[in-house]
């Protein structure tokens, strides 16, 4: 992939998805890295389309990621009708950066220039350019651009007044163009999506048409403006609130939403027209009554006919959200949703357990007893090893060891390996084993670390084992060569007596 053409479209297309995730007061760095739990890109979805897409707010796993970028994907297939050939969900999880800016360009060409076709969209976007500056006899998105005139040229056309052409030429290119992009900038609110030195240096096509079509917007803008002093009457009706065409969307007010944990929904203002007001000043309110008391809300006016607003639901239980404007409800307010009890909290360190194994007979492991193993436990916190002596047993911990000093076998006093257990797997008894300590510290570090998102592999009994954990938090062992339809045996983190749990803190 040639690299000229990579850095001005990963600027100019941050840049444009930016300019409206700042409406939930999001901002991205990294296309690669930025889109890859889904909720970035969802948000997008949402507030181009302006319709709510379920998912997981709060992906700890790969697996809600997954989830979260297919549901995406589905509904641009599905809703936005975007023809996706090539790219799919795992290319945005792997941060595959040509394909994810081929994607949103076909985001940019479907919401910005309200069609699919690329040529055809050029050839219209190059056919206002030369009705507005036709001296300058554009043909393309790229070199016909480089010395800076023509942005100069297009911004004076489009709104009168602003630059004095061509007295104002300093015939640098990189003067000219900067002096085009600012005046753009702070004349005609233009966001600067292409740097000066892109233009000049390196013009990208598409990185060009997308900053060009904010100058024909303007242009449209501004005759609009015109025709409204005219027909104050259509002024009006577009500018005035039909509450029956007002609409709230978003995960808020669906099902999956947690206690303690944020969500959001989103208010937009519509006209007679079914058409969103692009103006700031019209002001909700919110009420959101929970099981004992009202949740405070933040509420963002977005100055495009939209607000944004968050709230933490403090408990669980049958919650009432009430939208109104002019005290009147509006988009079915109001919704009565159910918040979920806050989740277990995962365990910053399993309990352990000590066990012994019936070496000489059954070959089982066996735990034991809770009050030894507090004192076998105690022992090892405190000095990491030594000795406890239990009844007629010697429990050498440094060892892993435990001597019975009254019977013995054959020739020597009946010696018994004892482990450590942190982690446990189902044997073939149904029974939960604990594991070899080895084992046990990569299963620990692979937990802490939030290294689940892959399988994590080890040996046991001379062959290759590996853990994978699943979307409720619970874990499987499986062989190497398992396939698909191995049902896997269970594996527990931390253990009390006979039931294994995670621990609370």
């Amino acid at each position: 992939m040639s690299a000229y053409w990579v850095e001005p479209q990963r600027k100019t297309f941050t840049r444009w998805v930016n300019s409206h995730l700042k409406n939930r007061n999001i901002e991205i760095t990294d296309l690669r890295k930025d889109f890859k739990t889904g909720i970035n890109f969802i948000h997008l979805l949402e507030i181009l389309s302006s319709e709510s897409i379920k998912h997981n707010l709060k992906p700890r796993f790969e697996v809600h990621m997954r989830e979260n970028l297919a549901n995406a994907f589905e509904f641009c297939h599905k809703k936005v009708g975007l023809k996706l050939v090539n790219i799919g969900p795992e290319d945005l999880y792997e941060g595959t950066e040509h394909l994810i800016l081929g994607l949103v360009w076909q985001l940019i060409l479907k919401y910005k220039f309200q069609g699919q076709n690329q040529s055809e969209e050029m050839r219209e976007l190059l056919a206002w350019v030369n009705r507005v500056i036709p001296e300058y006899k554009i043909k393309n998105f790229t070199s016909d651009w480089q010395n800076g005139k023509a942005i100069c040229a297009l911004a004076e056309a489009v709104q009168p007044g602003q630059l004095t052409l061509p007295r104002d030429f300093k015939n640098d290119p990189m003067s000219d163009c900067k002096m085009g992009v600012e005046s753009a900038r702070d004349k005609m609110g233009i966001v600067p999506l292409v740097d000066v030195e892109d233009i000049v240096k390196f013009p990208d096509q598409n990185s060009m048409m997308t900053y060009v079509s904010y100058f024909r917007d303007r242009e449209e803008f501004l005759k609009t403006q015109k025709v409204n002093t005219v027909k104050q009457e259509d002024l009006l009706l577009d500018s005035t609130p039909d509450l029956s065409k007002c609409i709230v969307y978003g995960p808020a007010l669906g099902a999956g939403n947690e206690a303690e944990q944020e969500t959001y929904f989103t208010v937009e203002i519509r006209n007679a027209k079914d058409k969103k007001i692009l103006a700031p000043g019209h002001e909700i309110s919110v009420k959101i009554t929970g099981p004992r008391s009202q949740s405070q809300y933040k509420a963002n006016d977005n100055g495009d006919g939209t607000h944004y607003v968050t709230f933490t639901p403090e408990m669980d239980g049958n919650h009432v959200i009430e939208v109104r404007l002019n005290n009147i409800p509006i988009g079915n307010s109001p919704f009565h949703i159910t918040i979920l009890g806050k989740p277990k909290p995962l365990s910053t360190k399993p309990k352990p357990h000590w066990f012994f194994q019936d070496f000489y007979e059954t070959k089982s492991w066996f735990p034991f007893p809770q009050n030894e193993n507090s004192l076998i436990e105690k022992q090892f916190e405190d000095y990491g090893g030594g000795v406890v002596s239990i009844n007629e047993f010697r429990i050498d911990i440094s060892k892993r060891e435990q001597v019975n000093t009254v019977k013995r076998h054959i020739i020597h006093f009946e010696t018994k390996p004892i482990v450590r257990g942190t982690w446990f797997w189902e044997d073939d008894k149904g029974d939960m084993t604990p594991y070899s300590e080895e084992i046990c510290t990569i299963l620990e570090c692979a937990y802490q670390n939030n290294l689940f998102n892959k399988n994590v592999s080890f040996t046991m009994g001379k062959k290759v084992r590996y853990v994978s954990q699943f979307p409720d938090g619970s874990f499987k062992q499986y062989r190497q060569s398992s396939n698909a339809s191995t049902k896997g045996r269970r594996v527990e983190r931390g253990f009390a007596g006979d039931v294994l749990y995670f621990e609370e803190e």
